[in-house]
């Protein structure tokens, strides 16, 4: 009963893991995640922040192109000369 429970923990686990490395990999050098959650196996949300709204919204363009991705979306706002973001993933 304990293996097949931390079977799933550990499966649960690589699954995020894969889904932050297939996000992040195309993440520019301005954008920095400050929380993340995974709400599914599919589906991840991720707050941070940014130099800019351009450079959210070319990040946000540069996953809708990644074939591993079925949707991205994000909301932004501008605070103090920073950009403040919240992007919605959905994986494949």
């Amino acid at each position: 009963e304990y293996a097949a429970e931390l079977a799933v923990f550990n499966s649960d686990k690589l699954r995020s893991i894969r889904a932050l490395a297939i996000i992040n990999s195309t993440r520019p050098d301005e954008i920095s995640f400050a929380r993340t959650l995974q709400e599914s196996p599919k589906d991840v949300e991720i707050q941070g922040t940014s130099t800019s709204v351009g450079k959210v919204n070319e990040f946000v363009e540069s996953l809708k192109s990644n074939p591993e991705i079925s949707q991205a979306s994000a909301k932004s706002e501008v605070n103090r000369g920073a950009a403040k973001f919240t992007i919605r993933v959905k994986l494949k």
